[in-house]
């Protein structure tokens, strides 16, 4: 029997061994653990006690508890054919747990490491995603200070423009009613920065009231019949400025279904030309009259 002990393979460095002699009313220890000191000796045990004692041991698990020393162990046994002893075979629970562990140790560390590769990769994919947005944005950026630049120059080049003509620039959106007026349109018009223009009544206040069926004709005419919006009106004397003759021109915008949106012009001052031909009507009056008197002497 010993030479089979002793050449018992054991996978763990923890393993050791014990025999015990079963008897009817004790159970004899025959072989102590080698890990232990204790000597042979022998435990009064009825066959319940017995019984109770080693059915854990035979158990497919086993005995899971303290040892002889206190440490946890597991332990199982065998019958040993013959004499009927049985044999004890017990390892430390926690070199027993150290495979289980060590896998799960290794599981995690694994996981972790993939996990850890995952997170690389979608930082890296969200990386170059957000780098692509960002030079996007910043493309997008560029491309509306380009625009706001080009704007800025087309402005100051239509002020300059502006200031070099002698017209003065109106537009009404035909929907809404609103006006606007360009400064030199008020100053052509002799009228006060100060006054409102925002709608179309606003802008007929400022005509010569005789001129305002005139000038509601021509819009009518141009609006339905497509004649040229051109025609020559009086400034309201209330301005206190004298006849004055202004020149206003514009032509009507309509979109898709033909509806007339928007209607831009401009005015010309054109009171010289009216003063001038007054003066050669009254010039060419008094020449026929003097040629009438030459005449009858």
């Amino acid at each position: 029997l010993y030479p089979r002990l002793n050449d018992n393979p054991a996978g763990f460095a923890t393993s050791d061994y014990s025999l015990w002699q079963i008897e009817p009313d004790s159970a004899r220890l025959i072989l102590s653990p080698r890990d232990t000191n204790i000597a042979a000796l022998s435990l009064a045990l009825d066959r319940e006690t017995q019984q109770r004692m080693f059915a854990q041991l035979a158990s497919p698990r086993g005995y899971e508890g303290p040892g002889f020393k206190g440490a946890p162990i597991r332990a199982v046994v065998s019958e040993v054919r013959g004499p009927g002893w049985q044999l004890v075979v017990k390892v430390d629970e926690r070199e027993l747990r150290a495979p289980a562990f060590t896998a799960a140790l290794r599981a995690t560390i694994f996981s972790l490491a993939f996990l850890l590769g995952a997170a690389a990769i979608i930082y890296a994919l969200w990386y170059r995603q957000d780098l692509a947005r960002t030079r996007m944005e910043l493309s997008l950026i560029e491309d509306r200070e380009r625009g706001l630049r080009a704007i800025e120059v087309s402005e100051q080049r239509y002020a300059r423009a502006m200031r070099g003509t002698t017209d003065g620039l109106w537009d009404m959106n035909m929907v809404t009613g609103e006006a606007y007026v360009s400064p030199r349109w008020r100053e052509i018009a002799g009228i006060p920065s100060d006054s409102a223009i925002r709608s179309e009544d606003e802008f007929l206040a400022f005509i010569h009231p005789e001129d305002i069926p005139k000038q509601q004709q021509a819009m009518r005419d141009h609006l339905e019949r497509g004649l040229p919006y051109d025609l020559e009106l009086r400034v309201h004397p209330r301005l206190g400025l004298g006849t004055r003759w202004i020149r206003t021109r514009a032509e009507v915008e309509r979109d898709a279904e033909g509806r007339p949106v928007w209607m831009s012009g401009a005015i010309t001052d054109v009171t010289r030309q009216h003063l001038a031909e007054d003066a050669l009507r009254r010039t060419d009056r008094i020449l026929r009259v003097r040629s009438a008197v030459n005449q009858a002497l």
